[in-house]
């Protein structure tokens, strides 16, 4: 019966924890969440398999060693001393990295694995550096740095992307969007300092390249727009713009990088006239993936073995969870009778 209305709320009540809330998913060698094995995906594969490609000589053999001597041409019998022989060498033509490029799986996965983070250390250095000299001098290596860093990768993955892919338009959207006002300002930035620094000018060729790709009105095409050199300040109260644009050009990049990885498996699924050499290293790589899965579960079979088998650890049954249930009456009710065996929702 509700004979003491008005009580204070026990301070201690609070809601309990299932046994599946306590689990922590980090420490459970059969989740996702933790550390394994061979963490390795196919973007990293198709990225290893680019880089790797840059060391390996492609050697025209079927031409030069028809031109060869007879004495100095390499036979499936030669030994191995005659494969370092000089005629060898002479017949490396560049390596295999042209077998990778233009292929939208290998790019995308490349984009996947750039490092944005590293490109905001280096600018926080630079502009340490301005800060305590401003001037167009140490202006300059910030400009640079957003260029080669920012705005010619982005140039290259979209040049390097197939048409048929949907992650090149994404990438054309998210430039067109939001690069617009800051490539402007960086060409005034540049202008402003062609005419204090010695032997740096501006690229021109490059932003308009650049700015026609990306569909950007850029001051360098349009004819009712100009740069006044004289308006753009360069010092400590420039700041705040530099921090703007390189907060703009480092978004996009970001983004960029981050929508890669979900546009992988599609690039392969979309396409179906994909190279003999790389449809089937792709194969081999999916062949694969279930002995990377058999090697992930090894840390499970280890716990198995060593509290099984080693401390023989008995299992503990199955206890359900339990709680302690505390009810309290409406306000509109002096009184309720609560049969015995009523079932509660767990919720």
């Amino acid at each position: 019966m509700n004979n003491r209305p008005n009580l204070p709320k026990n301070p201690l009540r609070r809601d309990g924890v299932s046994q599946r809330q306590r689990l922590t998913p980090a420490l459970a060698p059969d989740q996702s969440q933790a550390a394994q094995v061979d963490e390795r995906t196919l973007a990293d594969f198709l990225a290893q398999a680019y880089r790797l490609s840059k060391r390996v000589n492609y050697y025209k053999t079927p031409e030069v060693q028809s031109l060869l001597p007879s004495q100095n041409r390499i036979s499936p019998l030669s030994s191995p001393r005659s494969l370092t022989s000089p005629p060898l060498t002479s017949r490396i033509d560049g390596n295999w990295q042209d077998f990778f490029e233009g292929y939208a799986p290998v790019q995308i996965a490349l984009i996947s694995k750039t490092c944005p983070q590293s490109i905001k250390y280096d600018y926080d250095k630079l502009l340490n550096s301005f800060l305590d000299r401003p001037s167009h001098e140490t202006l300059v290596p910030i400009l640079k740095l957003w260029q080669t860093s920012i705005l010619e990768p982005i140039l290259t993955w979209y040049r390097n992307l197939e048409s048929y892919t949907p992650f090149r338009s994404t990438i054309k959207g998210l430039v067109n969007t939001n690069l617009e006002d800051p490539v402007n300002q960086i060409i005034a930035f540049e202008q402003a300092c062609a005419s204090q620094v010695p032997n740096f000018s501006l690229n021109s060729v490059f932003y308009t390249e650049f700015s026609r790709l990306f569909q950007l009105q850029s001051v360098l095409t349009a004819s009712t727009q100009t740069v006044s050199v004289s308006r753009i300040s360069v010092g400590q109260d420039s700041q705040p713009e530099i921090d703007s644009i390189f907060q703009a050009l480092s978004q996009v990049h970001r983004q960029i990088v981050h929508q890669s990885s979900r546009f992988l498996e599609d690039s392969l699924r979309d396409r179906q006239d994909h190279p003999p050499h790389l449809a089937l290293y792709v194969a081999m790589l999916d062949v694969l993936q279930p002995a990377r899965d058999d090697l992930n579960r090894m840390t499970q079979r280890h716990l198995d073995f060593f509290y099984k088998k080693v401390l023989q650890l008995p299992e503990r049954p199955a206890t359900p969870d339990f709680v302690h249930l505390c009810f309290e009456l409406a306000k509109s009710h002096r009184e309720y009778k609560l049969g015995a065996g009523v079932r509660i929702k767990a919720g």
